[in-house]
């Protein structure tokens, strides 16, 4: 069963989306987490904080906008800091680059 999260983000001039999309009980990974960067500036400098359901539990992410005003430089940053007992990110942070998207992926911990 596929469950599909979608948060548009609320800053100025930009239409960067999170979205979750969850692959199944049985699944390797069971989610993904996947980022669009698309060079809003929203807020160049600021980090947000989002909490995001999954099957397994709130994933807790902060996203850090770089600011933009000059030209389409800087790749903002995605960082899991927060997360069920038992799952582990593949990568724990990620940085994308304007006009890119990058996704993370969530694991049930397998290992003893």
């Amino acid at each position: 069963m596929k469950h599909l999260a979608l948060i548009l983000l609320a800053a100025p001039a930009c239409a960067e989306t999170i979205t979750v999309e969850e692959h199944g009980p049985h699944a390797a990974p069971f989610a993904t987490i996947r980022y669009t960067n698309d060079m809003g500036d929203g807020g160049g400098g600021t980090t947000y904080r989002h909490e995001l359901e999954t099957s397994e539990g709130t994933v807790t992410l902060l996203r850090h906008v770089t600011s933009n005003s000059a030209h389409p430089c800087c790749p903002d940053t995605l960082t899991v800091i927060g997360w069920p007992a038992g799952i582990v990110a593949d990568p724990w942070e990620l940085e994308v680059e304007e006009t890119e998207a990058g996704t993370i992926r969530l694991y049930r911990y397998q290992g003893g």
